[in-house]
C-alpha cells in the first residue's frame, strides 16, 4: 500500500497544465494517430497511472473512449482493460492496440 502522504506530495508535484499538448498531433505518439471529440491528454492519465498504478495489476476505465488510459497502462506492465459504450471509440481503441501489438 502507497503512503498516503507520499501519493499527495507527487501529485502536487505533477505540473497539471500539459500546455505543449495539442489534440491529433503526432507528438501523442499511437494516441496522435486519428481525431476524437473527447481527447485526452496521455501525459495526465500517464502521470495518474505512475503515482497511482502499481506494475502487474489489473487497470480498468469503464469509460475509456479511444482507450487511452487503458494503453497508456499497457505501456507501464499493466493488465488493462477498457470499456465504452460508443461502437466508434472502442474501434479507434482496437485499431491502436493492433498498430502497437
Amino acid at each position: 500500500m502507497k503512503d498516503i502522504k507520499e501519493v499527495v506530495r507527487q501529485l502536487n508535484d505533477v505540473d497539471w497544465d500539459f500546455a505543449g499538448f495539442v489534440p491529433g498531433s503526432r507528438s501523442g505518439g499511437i494516441h496522435g494517430l486519428h481525431w476524437y471529440p473527447a481527447p485526452f491528454p496521455p501525459s495526465v492519465a500517464g502521470s495518474l497511472i505512475d503515482i497511482l498504478g502499481t506494475k502487474g495489476r489489473l487497470f480498468l476505465d469503464p469509460f475509456s473512449g479511444s482507450g487511452v488510459a487503458p494503453i497508456e497502462a499497457w505501456f507501464r506492465g499493466m493488465r488493462a482493460i477498457g470499456v465504452d459504450n460508443n461502437r466508434y471509440a472502442v474501434e479507434i481503441c482496437r485499431a491502436k492496440v493492433r498498430l502497437i501489438d
